[in-house]
């Protein structure tokens, strides 16, 4: 069980639509079990696949505000995730989700 008080960064996957690309959807201090996500066409309802605390980095950098960050390929996320201060284990534990969740691993230049 988790500790609630502490605070969290959940995970969502929006699969591609349209010419929307697929992306995960990161949101610091968020415990929420799906999130809204408005689109052209109609509302999104996006599940949770994944949760973790919050490093000492992410919390100084977005406090208690709920701060949403969008990846359209999982090597932008494992990079940034890096730089944050997440764990080897974590960004393991979320390397497992690529085959569930696809993104597109091509970088706009």
């Amino acid at each position: 069980m988790s500790d609630i008080r502490v605070p969290k960064v959940s995970y969502y996957y929006k699969p591609t639509s349209g010419y929307s690309p697929a992306e995960v959807v990161e949101v610091f201090n968020c415990t929420s079990l799906y999130i809204q996500v408005p689109t052209q066409e109609f509302d999104l309802q996006l599940n949770l696949f994944f949760q973790r605390d919050m490093t000492a980095e992410e919390k100084e950098e977005f406090g208690r505000k709920q701060t949403w960050r969008i990846f359209t390929c999982w090597g932008k996320l494992e990079q940034t995730h890096s730089e944050a201060g997440v764990s080897k284990e974590i960004i393991e534990n979320l390397q497992c989700c690529k085959n569930d969740f696809t993104l597109s691993e091509r970088v706009a230049a």
